[in-house]
């Protein structure tokens, strides 16, 4: 699954595209590329250093949209073919813009980098964009390793500790408590982009407190965080059953379960024989041994063969 975005940052009339993020597959026999999430590097937009302070719908305004007028009149909803290619953040709604302005306002009172809220902004547009479409759960959907042992999917311990106190206080965020329920879930932790310890300190700021710059040492300078972690069964749960037969680039083999179930080899390509019938090979010929029946059956038969014929 490939998750992009076409957010449009911008930072004193500077624009940038926002990442494009790809998520690990899981190795499975179908999915065998990997367990660990590949995510792109970050803009490499400097934060927002001018003296003027912005109100928090200016901030979100000009990073997410670029000005007002780009704002849609209503956001879009679901997936057609008319709004393919969109900028996802077509798809936020009124109380998305209003919850990302006063995530954007406190990073710019807090002296954190506003690119930590254009992640929650990405994460949040993503899930907009693509909400009722089926997204896998890989806790609740088995994993497996290339060794057949059962993967769960967790997050660090630091960020499962944020993951609560965020969950604790989510409606200080102001943030849909659905997204917050999905990517707080470590079963969707593919798709986990955003740094939790900073919407851990918005979730939990002190609105009477003074937060001037207190995150300027933290979250002053952007950082990537992003962890994909999985522990496997000790059991061994999924075992793929062995072939019959085994095609190594066109040469056929037969394995000891294929010789087991009939296969043998005719003119290179394997083939199952009836089991009734007893199979010899010699001087790389085929050779078919019908079982013949035993005299005694032969002999019965032909005596009531003959019964029949007399009584007509």
């Amino acid at each position: 699954m490939e998750i992009s975005s076409n957010l449009s940052m911008a930072t004193n009339g500077t624009t940038a595209n926002a990442a494009t993020v790809k998520s690990a597959v899981t190795p499975t026999t179908n999915d065998a590329a990997g367990s660990t999430a590949a995510y792109a590097s970050a803009s490499t937009q400097p934060a927002q250093t001018d003296s003027v302070s912005l109100s928090g719908e200016a901030i979100m305004l000009s990073r997410l949209y670029g000005s007002e007028q780009a704002v849609p009149a209503t956001p879009l909803v679901g997936m057609s073919q008319a709004n393919v290619g969109a900028n996802p953040v077509m798809w936020l709604t009124a109380d998305d813009r209003s919850a990302l302005s006063g995530m954007y306002a406190y990073a710019q009172q807090t002296g954190a980098d506003p690119r930590y809220v254009d992640y929650v902004a990405f994460q949040l547009a993503y899930y907009r964009q693509t909400e009722g479409t089926p997204v896998s759960n890989w806790n609740d959907t088995p994993r497996y390793d290339n060794e057949g042992h059962r993967l769960t999917f967790y997050f660090s311990d630091e960020d499962a500790a944020s993951a609560k106190a965020i969950q604790s206080n989510s409606s200080n965020t102001k943030l849909d408590q659905g997204f917050l329920n999905y990517i707080l879930d470590p079963g969707y932790g593919q798709n986990h982009i955003m740094n939790f310890q900073f919407l851990e300190k918005y979730a939990t700021r002190d609105a009477t407190a003074d937060n001037t710059n207190s995150l300027a040492a933290e979250f002053g300078t952007f950082a990537v965080k992003q962890e994909q972690l999985s522990t496997a069964s000790k059991g061994v749960e999924f075992h793929q059953e062995e072939p019959d037969t085994i095609n190594d680039n066109g040469v056929f083999s037969i394995t000891a379960k294929g010789v087991k179930d009939g296969f043998v080899m005719m003119n290179g390509q394997p083939v199952q024989v009836d089991r009734t019938n007893s199979v010899q090979l010699k001087n790389g010929h085929v050779a078919l041994n019908i079982q013949k029946p035993s005299f005694t059956k032969m002999l019965l038969t032909m005596m009531k063969n003959v019964a029949t014929s007399r009584s007509r």
